[in-house]
């Protein structure tokens, strides 16, 4: 099958889109997660250097100290992470790894879906108009 100049330029268009949302947003995307978990990680390495953060507590004894108090990055990590014991920056990145991947998968996969929809749609329209102009021809 031969294509036409209007099909191979929405060929070149959903091979544009899609390098776009599946190959460029995705990791814009995750990179701003990576970017987020990165400044946590610096405030929680300081919360575990903090002499007043090593003595452990269990989760229901732990009383959340107040933004920007001492042991509170960790306080909030424990609690948002289930945390074994004991709790490490290892866990940590366990766990900001485990997330970025979990973003970066669900971009890629809606950007995978929107570039297959947009792509139909604009090849269906195509189509539709395409068939409204040749009934005007034969008339």
């Amino acid at each position: 099958m031969r294509l036409n100049g209007w099909q191979r330029l929405w060929l070149v268009g959903t091979v544009c889109l899609g390098l776009w949302l599946v190959g460029w947003w995705p990791l814009q995307l995750a990179g701003k997660t990576h970017d987020y978990y990165f400044s946590y990680r610096w405030e929680l390495e300081k919360d575990f250097q903090n002499p007043q953060c090593r003595a452990y507590q269990p989760l229901d004894t732990l009383s959340k100290p107040p933004f920007g108090a001492p042991c509170f990055h960790l306080s909030v990590s424990r609690r948002f992470d289930g945390a074994p014991v004991p709790y490490t920056l290892e866990t940590y990145d366990r766990h900001a790894s485990a997330q970025w991947r979990e973003s970066y998968l669900q971009a890629l996969a809606l950007g995978a879906v929107a570039t297959g929809l947009l792509s139909a749609f604009v090849y269906l329209r195509g189509l539709i108009v395409g068939w409204i102009f040749q009934g005007f021809r034969r008339a």
